[in-house]
């Protein structure tokens, strides 16, 4: 504290005054604060946090804590605190790096590294296994160190291994619950994977996991979770159906008991899904469970939306009048603005556009939500593709409520509607408060998927359903498709499942992609079950019918006619569809045939005349004629008129090279780029162009007109950097822009290895020796090591006198290099 507020203090309580004024009372806590050494400060600060959590004041213990970790920023003990109340708080992402913080600090604290392991199941399964794999390495004892085994076990969909770890994890804990608990999962894998397969499953196999789930109940005997577990396990056993019923009832019961909100609706939410949809025999067994589960939900949490959603459709499919539900919803909330968008919506799916309109405007008096109104009479508009209501109430939201979020995010989604995503993103991205907000984050996901940014597309999106938004399956569905996108197929199967368990049909695009996920991950005979089905129904998507001749028609003839099969199918259905013609015509040219390829496109050409991606398939036909001369033509013509396409370019130059046309064709693209008519992807083309051709300056010029067209563009700001470092007349804007690029993709060993290269043509050697070393370890973690980080590295030591190290890294590129061919 400063000395003269000290002086003053103590002036002030010399006074005498019989009466303790606010001032006064702020002194003596200063004067204490100020004396107080730092070790009492950071006792102080540990006893109110402790005592702020006991009252359930998490916010308040969090700023005791972090103050504490100010004094002392290298106690384990803190930042573990810090870790438990934030991941308690849903604050993941900060939990998992206090976690990993003790970790470091204390590598002792192994229970830190347990608790971090899950955290990162889904986005670093590989951190989360080289953790798990430390503690079971230093404590071989550890029961819990065996459980989290398992759980990664069973995310690889490996049950043999789970099954041995979890006995492991009994015979370690007998007394622990959770070793039962999880044993009993196992063998529900099992059950699950044998049905998957069409397998037969062994009666025994039910009883080992209800006898492992009975004895972690007998040991937790107040655990709803295992009493859930339990009742869910009942509805796959015949000779317990009857039961099951009760056994929810029991495990909601346990919930109440533990007053846990969170706990009662995922117990709910399970019964409604186990009854959900049943085959016909099953149907009415499983009705009381479906009857008891809607009507607690919405007498126990009336304010929940889905409840009586999943109600109304219960009435529906019963025969009943769906709507009398809505207005019930409505004269319990009156007051509840979500009460009236749900009956809204409703309106609106029965064609009584005007109603669900005219219900809105009710709900703006009724509710007194003008801003909650105005923000449904924008969704309800765009879901009716009338952009002039929406655009009228953005308008007044943006006049009376300038900013709030819900106005940003409203005119966000008339943005996306409108397909104008970069300025929707651009709307979101920097909006305060927007990250905590579910609605602004799936807006901001949509935004960012369209424009295949995908990365951040599904932080966006895990945001999104990480608070919530998820009711309806559409954050899953988009969450499904950005990783699929991303080629993330493990978590897209997670996330298919997801939507199957909420008792969503599944579309057929998602179908095919479920199905070529279960490809990628090794499951071959899913993935070609659900490909045939798919195929063999009325609307396979093209995509499906490309997907089975690229993985079963090279096993075997009688594969491959039904690849043929489904192909013409597909062409016949959609003779647009160029991927599809693409298949065709390189099977007419495999068998001889350029006559009937041209003649193909010759009829596409009547449904698209202008379509570029036809105008290349022509080319490629007379290239395999060897008529390059007019596939020259047919290339010009196309630069010509569609010099931003991708292909384009790429055409012209292979053709104009193999007839030694090439510096023409050069010049050609440079007169669109002087232009102005070049976008980014193809200035960038042609700067690699005429750096191959060692014109390194109008290279770089053509990088600088790229990034220009697109600031953010990291292969522009990469190989600019690199050539700049190269001719080393600027290595300052080198230095800037492999920074800028690192900065934004940190993770990326091609810009470490051309940052490793300005540092070295700066004399910076131990940074350009780290920056190398960096792009190799990044490679190799991502599983792509490539030859030309380590012959870097290794011609920098060499250069350096580091002889041995050098013919280590130069022995390494030799071999990658000869694995590569």
């Amino acid at each position: 504290m400063p000395q003269g507020l000290i002086t003053q203090c103590s002036r002030h309580l010399q006074r005498g005054q019989g009466w303790i004024s606010t001032f006064t009372l702020l002194c003596l806590i200063l004067l204490v604060i100020g004396c107080a050494s730092k070790e009492e400060r950071f006792s102080k600060y540990l006893i109110n946090a402790e005592q702020y959590a006991l009252q359930g004041d998490n916010n308040s213990a969090l700023i005791e804590l972090r103050s504490a970790l100010q004094l002392f920023p290298n106690s384990a003990d803190v930042n573990f605190r810090i870790a438990e109340i934030t991941v308690q708080e849903g604050m993941i992402a900060d939990g998992l790096f206090f976690y990993l913080e003790t970790y470091r600090i204390d590598p002792h604290r192994l229970d830190a590294a347990l608790k971090a392991a899950p955290l990162l199941y889904a986005s670093d399964p590989a951190r989360a296994q080289e953790l798990i794999s430390e503690v079971l390495e230093r404590e071989p004892s550890s029961f819990e160190a065996y459980i989290r085994q398992t759980e990664m076990d069973l995310l690889k969909g490996d049950t043999k291994a789970a099954l041995q770890h979890a006995m492991t994890a009994v015979q370690l804990g007998p007394a622990e619950a959770r070793v039962h608990r999880i044993l009993g999962l196992v063998h529900r894998s099992r059950i699950r994977e044998k049905r998957l397969k069409n397998q037969p499953v062994d009666l025994a196999l039910f009883e080992m996991a209800l006898a492992s789930l009975d004895k972690a109940q007998s040991l937790a005997p107040e655990s709803w979770a295992v009493a859930l577990d339990r009742a869910e396990l009942f509805d796959k056993i015949p000779e317990k159906r009857e039961e099951v019923t009760a056994a929810y009832q029991g495990a909601y019961a346990l919930a109440q008991a533990s007053g846990n909100p969170e706990a009662q609706l995922k117990v709910l939410d399970s019964a409604w899904k186990h009854s959900r949809y049943k085959k016909p025999k099953k149907r009415a067994k499983a009705l009381p469970l479906l009857e008891w589960a809607l009507a607690t939900l919405t007498s126990d949490f009336p304010e929940n939306a889905e409840g009586w959603k999943r109600l109304a459709g219960f009435e529906r499919r019963a025969g009943r009048d769906p709507e009398l539900i809505y207005i019930e919803y409505l004269k319990q909330r009156p007051q509840d603005i979500e009460a009236y968008g749900l009956y809204a919506a409703y309106l609106a799916s029965q064609d009584r556009f005007d109603e669900s309109i005219a219900l809105i405007h009710e709900a703006e008096v009724k509710a007194n939500n003008r801003l909650g109104a105005l923000r449904l009479m924008v969704i309800h508009a765009l879901n009716a593709n009338n952009l002039e209501l929406a655009q009228e109430a953005i308008l007044e939201m943006k006049e009376a409520y300038p900013d709030e979020v819900d106005t940003h995010v409203a005119e966000a989604r008339f943005l996306n509607a409108r397909g104008r995503y970069k300025r929707a993103e651009e709307l979101l991205f920097d909006l305060s408060g927007a990250e905590q907000d579910p609605d602004a984050q799936m807006v901001l996901a949509r935004s960012l998927f369209k424009q295949e940014k995908l990365l951040p597309a599904r932080i966006a999106i895990d945001r999104a359903i990480a608070s919530g938004f998820e009711s309806d399956g559409t954050a899953r569905r988009l969450q499904a498709a950005i990783l699929f996108s991303l080629e993330e197929c493990r978590d897209a199967l997670i996330t298919f499942s997801k939507l199957r368990q909420i008792h969503l049909q599944l579309t057929p695009m998602e179908t095919y992609q479920r199905a070529d996920c279960y490809y990628e991950t090794g499951a071959s005979q899913l993935g070609r079950s659900t490909l045939v089905t798919l195929l063999e129904s009325p609307d396979p998507p093209p995509e499906a019918a490309i997907a089975y001749l690229k993985r079963e028609a090279s096993k075997g003839k009688k594969r491959m006619e039904r690849a043929e099969k489904y192909i013409l199918a597909a062409y016949t259905k959609y003779p647009a569809n160029v991927e599809l013609l693409s298949v065709l015509v390189q099977g007419d040219i495999e068998r001889g045939r350029p006559r009937v390829a041209l003649q193909r496109i010759q009829e596409a050409f009547k449904i698209t005349p202008r379509s570029p991606e036809l105008h290349i398939l022509y080319a490629q036909v007379f290239i395999s004629m060897d008529n390059y001369e007019e596939a020259e033509k047919i290339a010009t013509e196309l630069f010509d008129n569609k010099p931003n396409h991708k292909g384009s370019i790429e055409l012209l130059i292979v053709v104009s090279d193999h007839l030694g046309h090439l510096d023409q064709a050069i010049t050609n693209i440079d007169a669109k780029a002087s232009a102005g008519e070049l976008r980014a992807p193809q200035l960038l083309l042609l700067g690699s162009l005429l750096s191959s051709q060692g014109r390194t300056r109008d290279a770089i010029r053509k990088y600088e007109l790229a990034l220009k067209a697109d600031p953010e563009n990291l292969t522009a700001m990469n190989d600019l950097s690199y050539l700049l470092a190269s001719e080393g007349t600027n290595l300052e804007r080198a230095l800037e822009l492999a920074k800028q690029a690192q900065s934004i993709a940190d993770e990326n060993p091609r810009i470490a290895d051309t940052l490793g290269f300005v540092y070295a043509r700066k004399g910076l050697t131990d940074a350009a020796v780290e920056q190398y070393r960096y792009a190799i370890d990044t490679a190799e973690k991502q599983g792509r090591p490539e030859a030309i980080y380590y012959q870097h590295l290794g011609e920098l030591l060499q250069e350096l006198g580091r002889e041995e190290e050098a013919a280590r890294q130069l022995e390494k590129a030799a071999e990658l290099n000869k694995a590569e061919g």
